[in-house]
């Protein structure tokens, strides 16, 4: 019995050490981060960049690392290589998992993907996967741009498919009809 609660307040304060070490290495990272994009110095952009790839090598997960895809998926679009921007906001999607910045990535890259004339299919079914996220902001929103995805494919037959299933949704009519009211009141 002594033995078990041994084993049991050893492995507690294991935990609590290993967790203390992983709270000071995101602090660490994200003091990095700040430190390597201070600059509002745009000639300085390219070693920024280095510097936070080595960052994301160093720690890996985090959101540090998260903010460096980020950082370097806009530089690399601003710079011209669009296959590492690709690299970064794919990156970024991957560690965004379910949360809202999901989806705000994903816009960004939809671009970049048909100025990079990459295959649009594997965008398009980020966005179909992403419509059925239960957080999804505009779920139809989301099979439209999916539909449109694969029409710039060449997937004419997949994306009819899409459209005539949008078409058919009740809920999508009122979704896309208010969606399409809030852009007109825009501009």
């Amino acid at each position: 019995m002594l033995t078990a609660f041994l084993i049991l307040v050893v492995a507690a304060g294991l935990f609590i050490l290993l967790e203390r070490r992983s709270h000071r290495n995101e602090a660490l990272a994200l003091q990095e981060y700040n430190e390597t994009i201070a600059s509002s110095n745009s000639s300085e952009d390219a070693q920024k960049a280095a510097h936070l790839e080595e960052l994301i090598v160093k720690y890996k997960k985090g959101k540090a690392p998260f903010l460096a895809r980020v950082w370097l998926a806009s530089y690399y679009v601003k710079s011209g290589d669009l296959e590492k921007a690709i690299k970064y906001y794919e990156e970024a999607l991957n560690d965004a998992g379910k949360s809202p910045m999901y989806f705000v990535l994903l816009d960004a890259m939809a671009p970049v993907y048909m100025e990079s004339n990459k295959s649009s299919k594997d965008l398009a079914e980020r966005y179909i996967a992403a419509s059925k996220m239960e957080n999804a902001p505009n779920p139809q929103e989301l099979r439209l741009d999916a539909a449109r995805m694969y029409a710039a494919a060449g997937m004419k037959e997949e994306a009819q498919r899409i459209y005539r299933e949008i078409m058919s949704d009740p809920e999508a009519e009122k979704e896309l009809l208010w969606l399409y009211i809030k852009e007109k009141l825009k501009g």
